[in-house]
C-alpha cells in the first residue's frame, strides 16, 4: 500500500474512531513488521501470523528501540497506554483490510495486559504478569 492511500485510510478512520493520533497507526503498523521480523528471526515457527500478546510486547520493544527513555510519553502522547489499545488500532487497521487476521484472532487477545507504563521501566525488562512473553530482543 502507497503511503498516500495509508495516510488517506488512516483519515477515515479518524472520523469514526478519533481516540488515536495519526502517528499511533502508522507506528503499530511499522510495529506489526518489526514483530514478525523479530519472531522470525528468534523462531522455528514458519508462521509470519503473531498473536496479540506477542504484538503487544513488539510494540513496546519497537518503541523502546525508535524512542529510547521517551517512548511511554510518544506513545501516551498518541493516545495508547493500555494493550487494549494496540487491539483497537490493529482492529480499526483489519476493518480497513490493511491488516488481516485469522479466524482464532480475537480483539480481547490484547487484554493481555492494561497499562503499559511499567514495561517501559528498565527498558521492558519487568514484565511481570504478561503472559507467553516472546522473545524478539
Amino acid at each position: 500500500m502507497s503511503e498516500e492511500t495509508f495516510h488517506e485510510t488512516v483519515q477515515r478512520i479518524l472520523k469514526y474512531d478519533s481516540r488515536y493520533r495519526a502517528e499511533a497507526y502508522a507506528f503499530v503498523s511499522d510495529a506489526v513488521s518489526y514483530t514478525v521480523q523479530k519472531m522470525a528471526e528468534n523462531s522455528t515457527r514458519p508462521s509470519r501470523h503473531i498473536r496479540g500478546n506477542e504484538l503487544v510486547r513488539g510494540t513496546v520493544d519497537f518503541a523502546l528501540s525508535e524512542f529510547g527513555p521517551v517512548a511511554w510519553s510518544v506513545l501516551s502522547d498518541w493516545g495508547v497506554k493500555t494493550g487494549p489499545d494496540i487491539g483497537e488500532i490493529v482492529y480499526n487497521l483489519i476493518r480497513e483490510h490493511i491488516l488481516s487476521a485469522s479466524s482464532e484472532d480475537s480483539i480481547e487477545d490484547f487484554n493481555c495486559i492494561g497499562n503499559l507504563e511499567p514495561l517501559f521501566r528498565n527498558d521492558g525488562e519487568k514484565m511481570t504478569g504478561f503472559p507467553d512473553r516472546p522473545q524478539i530482543d
